[in-house]
């Protein structure tokens, strides 16, 4: 079944399509472009940017882990609100590592983020790809607006945007 035009695809030449793809080429049926090196469509939304991507480590001490990871990684601490704290190179933020003890109002601690610039299309997104939402999308006193997708392996992706 192809693609609906509100289900469109992308190929790896970021074209969308309603074409499908190739099962044995693994070409991409609008433009002929390989879908992926697996041969997969992935949603995309022309409207929609990622902003930055980083992985969250579920730790007991911050303080303490922090202190160890700025001593051999050399990182400095960009962000620190007690309950998790972003590790990032000085004067790069383009490498970050949030480390987290316990997610305050969500139901369990992600293990990544990842900042778009449109969070309300990107759970529009995730709900039409069928992913399971963790945690509804939600306003956070601290100045974002977030929710969180499980994945077919069981990882929980926390998806934000500034407010």
């Amino acid at each position: 079944m192809l693609p609906t035009v509100t289900d469109a695809r992308t190929c790896v030449a970021r074209t969308a399509h309603v074409a499908g793809v190739n099962e044995q080429s693994g070409r991409c049926g609008g433009c002929g472009e390989g879908t992926s090196t697996r041969g997969r469509f992935r949603l995309y939304s022309p409207n929609m940017d990622v902003v930055r991507a980083m992985p969250l480590l579920t730790v007991t001490d911050l303080e303490a882990t922090l202190e160890k990871y700025v001593q051999v990684t050399g990182m400095e601490v960009v962000m620190d609100h007690g309950w998790i704290a972003t590790l990032a190179p000085s004067g790069d933020s383009s490498a970050q590592l949030s480390l987290i003890t316990t997610d305050p109002t969500g139901p369990v601690n992600p293990s990544a983020s990842i900042e778009v610039d449109d969070v309300d299309a990107a759970y529009r997104a995730a709900v039409d790809a069928d992913l399971e939402i963790v945690y509804e999308i939600t306003d956070e006193e601290w100045g974002v607006r977030r929710f969180f997708f499980r994945d077919a392996g069981g990882n929980v992706v926390n998806v934000l945007s500034h407010m």
